[in-house]
């Protein structure tokens, strides 16, 4: 039987950065494995992934084009929709914030196992983007909602073990 991994995440390649070179690492050794997968990522308006099977933009609308920044719109319906079609037997969550509770909504609907994996200290990333707010507030309140998230997930990976509490 071969095994379906559905990827979430905010980005991927061409945007270059830790979280997408890790997952366009992770997706090539696991086709050379015989596992195949497919990346739900924000439609960012342009055709780079057009004809790509194992690529699904998900609807959103870009906030900082060049970064690669977005909103997403609402994937609900057309990710479960996605996921049922391609027969997708694991999801592997690749940020925890919206991304992660899309993933989380589909792990509860199709009862399907959810791997994490931990890429950023979002408790110290988090507070820089909110600095109007107290920074030990925002940074309690991250790990409250990262605990939260993490503790619904079945396996949890990290990325770099400087990220180990």
């Amino acid at each position: 039987m071969k095994y379906h991994v559905g990827v979430f995440s905010y980005y991927y390649l061409p945007i270059v950065n830790g979280v997408t070179l890790t997952i366009a690492d992770w997706m090539r050794h696991a086709k050379r494995s015989g596992i195949q997968s497919t990346i739900f990522i924000p439609n960012l308006g342009s055709d780079v992934y057009r004809g790509v099977a194992d690529v699904v933009p998900y609807p959103a609308v870009p906030l900082y084009r060049r970064l690669g920044i977005t909103i997403p719109m609402f994937p609900e319906t057309y990710v479960l929709r996605e996921v049922l079609q391609r027969k997708i037997d694991l999801l592997h969550a690749h940020h925890p914030f919206y991304i992660g509770n899309l993933a989380l909504t589909v792990k509860k609907q199709y009862k399907l196992p959810l791997v994490f994996t931990y890429h950023t200290r979002y408790s110290d990333y988090v507070a820089s983007y909110m600095p109007a707010l107290s920074p030990h507030m925002v940074q309690a309140l991250t790990i409250k909602f990262l605990l939260r998230f993490l503790n619904q997930c079945d396996a949890i990976t990290v990325s770099n073990t400087a990220l180990k509490y």
